[in-house]
């Protein structure tokens, strides 16, 4: 990422100890000339190991664990956290750049690798992906689509921009979708 010329032009906002959404938003969007809008506070589930669960008091443990009211005490195995991640929401896309976010080599590694230098590993992210309506193709017996990918299973011509793929903003050289 660094070797990218591109990265230049966001020098400034880059020096800075704490970076904003309208710098990341400025910085992607000249750097891969598309649209891209950051949604901050993007909710995720996250899973609580089971020696971090809340545990009412009991005879060997009167206090419990991680069972405070309004301070630690969290029902379930999970818990939904909305600081922790944001979102980048890229398109409306044409049908062959929306495509080349799913290739070995596409956008999408090129994009992650740039967002994460600029924010650091601590922080998660995911890129929503938009397919302009006039790109949406319906699936055609005989040729081979992933739904959701190249083809969605609508019967007339798409009146809206679809925003379904959802993709893990980390690379590790797998292309599937995350939830």
């Amino acid at each position: 990422m660094s070797d990218d010329p591109r990265i230049l032009t966001a020098a400034g906002p880059l020096s800075r100890r704490v970076r904003s959404a309208g710098a990341l938003r400025r910085m992607a969007a000249a750097m891969f000339a598309m649209p891209i809008e950051v949604i901050e506070l993007a909710p995720r589930w996250i899973r609580i190991d089971e020696d971090e669960q809340t545990r009412l008091a009991t005879a060997a443990d009167p206090q419990g664990t991680f069972a405070q009211l309004g301070v630690s005490a969290v029902v379930g195995a999970s818990t939904c956290d909305v600081a922790g991640r944001f979102r980048l929401r890229v398109g409306p896309l044409d049908g062959a750049t929306f495509r080349s976010f799913f290739e070995q080599e596409g956008v999408r590694r090129r994009l992650v690798e740039a967002v994460r230098f600029a924010v650091g590993p601590s922080v998660d992210f995911d890129i929503q992906l938009v397919l302009h309506r006039d790109a949406v193709a319906r699936p055609r017996l005989g040729e081979a689509t992933m739904v959701s990918r190249d083809g969605w299973m609508i019967a007339a011509a798409a009146a809206q921009d679809r925003d379904d793929a959802v993709l893990a903003g980390r690379w590790t050289g797998a292309v599937a979708a995350s939830t």
